[in-house]
């Protein structure tokens, strides 16, 4: 890229920036935000139906207990479900490893090559579940 290309786009930038700081362009933008802030919250609204629905089939499937594996930014809803359905919420590995369902969170990528009872954890293909297979579904 040319100098003189590169300083186009920056002051491209700039002018788009300074029509944006007036009166009119601070009301765009925050029509924007809006629009953006409503669809997260109707996303988060199908996101808690659907993890409401799979933790209330992971009790009446027997289990007593379901352990979040990973950093989730729907934790919150998780935890909300299992106190909502009787599940205890583990965030770490359990002591006990009777009943737990490990749910991987939606950042984790399954491996459907990897071995599942083999880590020792007590984990098979029947107590584990990925949240991106219940959010995409």
């Amino acid at each position: 890229m040319r100098a003189s290309s590169r300083w186009a786009q920056q002051e491209g930038s700039r002018r788009e920036l300074g029509e944006d700081v007036t009166p009119v362009g601070i009301e765009q933008i925050t029509r924007r935000s809006l629009r953006y802030f409503k669809r997260t919250i109707r996303n988060v609204v199908v996101y808690k139906e659907a993890i409401d629905a799979f933790v209330g089939d992971v009790k009446r499937r027997g289990f007593e207990s379901l352990l979040l594996v990973g950093k989730s930014d729907l934790d919150f809803v998780v935890e909300y479900a299992c106190t909502k359905h009787g599940l205890a919420y583990l965030m770490r590995d359990p002591v006990e490893e009777d009943s737990v369902y490990y749910l991987y969170s939606e950042d984790y990528i399954p491996d459907t090559e990897a071995p599942t009872s083999d880590s020792g954890s007590g984990e098979t293909a029947e107590n584990r579940g990925f949240l991106q297979e219940y959010l995409v579904g």
